[in-house]
């Protein structure tokens, strides 16, 4: 049961880096068309990507834990991203 809701869990953070890395237009008219902007939102596909590897990793322990710890890591980040995407928005030139 966990590694299927953790499997989910990925499949939803592989869309949201491939939105991140290759279909970044969307992004990238919200917060500039710059390369630090490029970068940002590439930086932060990477980690989605590397966050969904381990997620299924976690799944494979099937480990209620470990699970509840990995979920409140990727909580984490993804309040880390958004707090810095909504500044990129605030700050858009």
């Amino acid at each position: 049961m966990i590694l299927i809701l953790l499997g989910i869990v990925a499949a939803f953070l592989l869309l949201m880096a491939f939105f991140l890395i290759k279909k970044n237009r969307s992004f990238l008219a919200l917060i500039g068309d710059s390369n630090a902007s490029l970068t940002f939102l590439k930086q932060s596909g990477l980690i989605f990507i590397l966050l969904a590897v381990g997620s299924l990793a976690i799944g494979f322990l099937n480990s209620k834990f470990w699970a509840i710890l990995y979920l409140a890591v990727i909580i984490f980040y993804s309040g880390v991203f958004s707090l810095s995407l909504s500044k990129k928005i605030k700050d858009k030139p």
